[in-house]
Order: C-alpha cells, then structure tokens, then sequence
C-alpha cells in the first residue's frame, strides 16, 4: 500500500520543479527486457518513465541527463549502449550517449551520460531510450 503526504511548497521550489531542473523522482514502470542488462525510457525533463536496472536521472542542465545504473554488476565498459530519441522527437534532433565516465556526471563509472540536440546543434529537451546489452 501506498501513502501519499500533500506538501505546501515555496514559490522558488515550486518554480524549480516546473522549469524541470535537477533530478526527477517518479515510480518508473519496470520494464521486462530479457535480453537487456538495463534499460530506461526518459522524459524530455528527465523523468524515468520505464526502467530496467536504471534507479535515477539527473539533467543536469537542457540536453544533457545521467542516468544511473543500479547494478554494480553491470561493467559499462564492456557493455554496448544504444541509444534514440522518441519517434516524434527524432525530426527535430539527435542523441550521442557515452558509457566513459564523464566530468559532467561525477566520473561516476556507473552512469550512462546522454546528450540531446536540437536540429541546429544546440542542446534541447527530448525524450529517449537508452538500452545496455
């Protein structure tokens, strides 16, 4: 069972989850990849939507997210990563993931750092898959 508490939130805070900054919080779906290490499915302001061996995003700033990994059994360095924009954003942008520890994401070897442009190359907002086999 579920209990749910109601909160009165500052403006500040209340505009800070509105412009959708920082680390998103939900109950993300678990997802049933048998053939996939992890698995996540990402909203354009980072919430985790869907999941598979993936606990929490942080976007860290417009376009660019991490997402971690939950399994510590999961060597991402020898794990292939793959990575697309939804349908519907995939004409007006593109996607580039790394599974090398990156300055932006704490040089965590444990998280998948992913960046998304719009048409004109500037970082933009887009909802994504992102796959480890």
């Amino acid at each position: 069972m579920r209990k749910t508490t109601s909160l009165l939130l500052s403006p500040l805070v209340a505009a800070t989850l509105a412009a959708g900054v920082g680390t998103a919080v939900a109950d993300p779906v678990d997802v049933i990849a048998p053939y996939a290490q992890a698995a996540a499915e990402v909203s354009p302001f980072g919430t985790l939507t869907k999941a598979k061996n993936i606990d929490k995003v942080d976007r860290k700033r417009t376009g660019v997210y991490c997402l971690h990994v939950s399994d510590s059994d999961i060597d991402l360095s020898r794990s292939v990563l793959t990575a697309t924009l939804r349908s519907h954003d995939s004409r007006r942008g593109s996607i580039r993931a790394l599974t090398e520890p990156q300055a932006v994401c704490g040089n965590d070897p444990h998280t998948i750092t992913v960046a998304t442009f719009r048409a004109d190359g500037t970082h933009g907002n887009f909802g994504f898959f992102a796959t480890v086999q």
